[in-house]
């Protein structure tokens, strides 16, 4: 009895050792319970570390009014998600026990995914060295996300007030017509500090002599000071005149960079094309459009779904990178009224 049971023992034995059916011999490695929990714990504290990074990130925006650099937030969330994927792969996947050859051709996957991202971003971010108009994709905010401007160094104020009191460029827009709107404020910005410094000096101190009442409520709603409150009166009572003295020359610099996107990528898909006649009037806008590029006179119109390429730039952009003109003849400074 002892000799048959101690040889079904050793035929379970040999077979558990064989799972695989391919006679490499590798036992199915069970993972302690308190292991997993272990991992289980630190992707949760990983889960939490995401949320607290993009938390953070918001937080010293509005503190302390600094926008951190785009790479600073795809290098933290890439790191915390590699970490999370090779603790996922390694215990709950069990390559770390699995077969070798498993292991090999993960790590080539990986490498290969790599090179393919690698050469992928060199294409995208150099596509401006050919073509101008192929210059960024895309614009800060997205699609239908506030993206505001900042005041010029000139309004002297505490950070908590700036942030009380910044322009919004566009809200609730798709990216490729709010960048209309973004190009527009980055062009006016620099025109608009020139006329309205004066114009906000004078109001200042008319303020500051007596101040109005909306001020006073102002610092105390937002816990400023009454001469911050009084600066951020002084800068929106003059920013709408300085806003129509700056239109046009505005204009002007913004139709010279639109004749130079349309000569070389044809008209604009028509949403954006709708924002730009309303900036630039209808007759300013129909004596640019004139230089568009003879293949999209052909090929794009209204609700037209052309695939050249002329139209997909379009349809993905009017953006800072399509009103880059050849010639540096107006400031692509970011905007600050």
């Amino acid at each position: 009895m002892a000799t048959h049971a101690h040889a079904a023992h050793a035929h379970h034995v040999s077979h558990s050792a064989d799972h695989h059916g391919d006679g490499s011999g590798h036992a199915h490695h069970v993972t302690p319970a308190f292991t997993l929990r272990f991992i289980l714990a630190i992707l949760l504290m990983f889960t939490a570390m995401t949320v607290a990074a993009a938390q953070a990130e918001m937080f010293i925006a509005h503190t302390f009014n600094i926008a951190l650099p785009l790479w600073v937030n795809v290098v933290i969330a890439l790191s915390i998600a590699t970490v999370k994927s090779v603790l996922v792969l390694l215990y709950f996947m069990h390559l770390k026990h699995d077969n070798p050859i498993n292991g090999i051709i993960f790590i080539f996957t990986m490498i290969a995914f790599v090179i393919f991202l690698t050469f992928t971003m060199l294409d995208i971010g150099n596509r401006g060295a050919v073509d101008r108009v192929k210059l960024p994709a895309a614009v800060a905010g997205g699609s239908g996300i506030t993206v505001y401007g900042k005041l010029p160094e000139w309004v002297d104020v505490s950070a908590k007030a700036a942030r009380s009191n910044r322009p919004i460029i566009y809200s609730d827009k798709p990216m490729f017509v709010g960048a209309v709107d973004l190009r527009y404020a980055q062009i006016e910005a620099p025109i608009i500090s020139k006329l309205q410094r004066p114009l906000y000096d004078a109001r200042l101190q008319e303020l500051l002599a007596a101040p109005p009442e909306a001020s006073v409520q102002k610092a105390k709603t937002d816990g400023i000071s009454i001469e911050d409150a009084c600066k951020l009166a002084a800068f929106n009572d003059t920013l709408a005149k300085a806003r129509d003295l700056a239109a046009p020359e505005t204009r002007r610099l913004l139709a010279e960079e639109f004749k130079y996107a349309v000569s070389h990528g044809g008209l604009p898909h028509p949403e954006p094309r709708k924002r730009l006649e309303e900036l630039l009037g209808p007759e300013l806008f129909m004596s640019v459009a004139e230089h568009a590029a003879p293949s999209s006179h052909g090929g794009h119109h209204d609700g037209d779904a052309s695939s050249t390429a002329q139209t997909s730039r379009a349809k993905k952009g009017l953006t800072q990178g399509l009103f880059e003109k050849a010639s540096e003849s107006s400031s692509h400074s970011a905007p600050s009224h």
